[in-house]
């Protein structure tokens, strides 16, 4: 039935797509009421590998014995994968994004997509498309999503469109646990400059995915002090602006507290024209701030929180078991496989709706 919807025109990430953020946005999602960093403006994204319909990798069978040459049928769209726990698959890929809710079934699926490449980078570059594509949705009925949450399959390309678009990517975190000093993470990154108030400058590096502050001594030895990590985002409207704020200390007066502020919405220019912005070291720094900072510090308490939110996510409302409870796509085309995926995912919001609806009639009742 979807595949001749299809035949018809109609595009069926689309409908699932509308579906979803309709349903998203009866159960007050995405509002601008809620908490930039509630679970009500929040998005899931993962990847998941279903196993082939064959398991046979080409489409010719020699029988050694006779010489003989048959054809046989092989799944044409299928490739090897290798999922997070290493273990290598031979199967399809889809990348999906998802809103989180309280109970089990209050998961709203918000899009899937097939993932033609094995490489991981491809499927976060799949699945951060299907947010911004949601976000447009949300946007036009005065609604956003304020934060992603994935894997780190998702860099620094993936961190830099989200914060154009108004959202961060709240798990990007990694850190290099070598038991020495030749880390490449535990090498300082420059970063860029800020003037004082006194009108001293000041150079800031990141390590290790935390920014550090250049201190220079009497003798000329430098040492690397790290900064705290506050979050301060803030709503204008249905726009929302995420900005870290790190406190640092001027010599000249040790008693007194400055403030260098990073935004992590837009390109660099505006970096350094807002208040305690900073100066980037040229598109090198630029580029290092994307890559080697981020806008939850690794080791901060509101990192660990958010970390926290998305592996209960994973747990809770697993791709797999939750929204598409079979191992295996037994379809040979992609067509066919896109109906038999969308076709779950749209019965999963139905039976969403259902229990929502069923919801608010109870409460109406009692």
């Amino acid at each position: 039935m979807l595949k001749t919807l299809e035949e018809r025109g109609a595009d069926l990430s689309e409908i699932l797509q509308e579906m979803a953020v309709k349903l998203a946005l009866e159960d007050n999602r995405f509002q601008g009421e809620n908490g930039i960093y509630s679970e009500g403006n929040r998005i899931v994204g993962d990847g998941t590998v279903f196993t082939a319909a064959s398991s046979q990798t080409t489409n010719e069978f020699v029988n050694q014995a006779t010489g003989e040459i048959r054809k046989r049928r092989m799944d044409l769209v299928a490739q090897q994968y290798t999922e997070g726990g290493g273990t290598c698959v031979y199967g399809i890929k889809y990348a999906a994004i998802w809103s989180t809710g309280a109970n089990r079934h209050d998961t709203i699926a918000l899009g899937a997509s097939y993932v033609s490449s094995s490489s991981p980078q491809a499927e976060a570059r799949m699945a951060i498309e299907l947010v911004h594509q949601a976000q447009a949705h949300l946007k036009r009925a005065d609604a956003s999503v304020s934060l992603v949450t994935y894997d780190r399959a998702a860099g620094r390309k993936e961190q830099e469109s989200l914060n154009e678009d108004g959202m961060v990517l709240a798990t990007r975190a990694y850190m290099d646990h070598a038991p020495d000093d030749k880390s490449h993470y535990r090498k300082p990154k420059p970063i860029g400059h800020t003037q004082a108030t006194c009108g001293h400058h000041h150079y800031f590096v990141a390590i290790q995915k935390r920014l550090h502050l250049v201190v220079t001594d009497v003798s000329g030895g430098v040492s690397h002090v790290a900064l705290q990590h506050q979050q301060r985002p803030k709503r204008r409207g249905n726009r929302i602006f995420h900005y870290s704020e790190h406190p640092y200390t001027c010599w000249c007066s040790p008693e007194t507290d400055q403030i260098l502020r990073i935004s992590w919405n837009g390109r660099k220019a505006a970096l350094s024209s807002s208040k305690n912005g900073i100066v980037l070291a040229g598109d090198k720094g630029y580029e290092n701030m994307m890559r080697y900072l981020q806008p939850h510090a690794p080791d901060s308490d509101e990192f660990k929180v958010l970390n926290g939110k998305r592996q209960t996510a994973e747990s809770m409302h697993s791709i797999m078991d939750q929204m598409l409870p079979f191992k295996r796509l037994q379809r040979w085309s992609l067509e066919s496989k896109d109906s038999w995926v969308f076709g779950y995912l749209t019965g999963h919001n139905l039976v969403y709706q259902q229990l929502r609806r069923q919801e608010v009639l109870n409460q109406l009742a009692g």
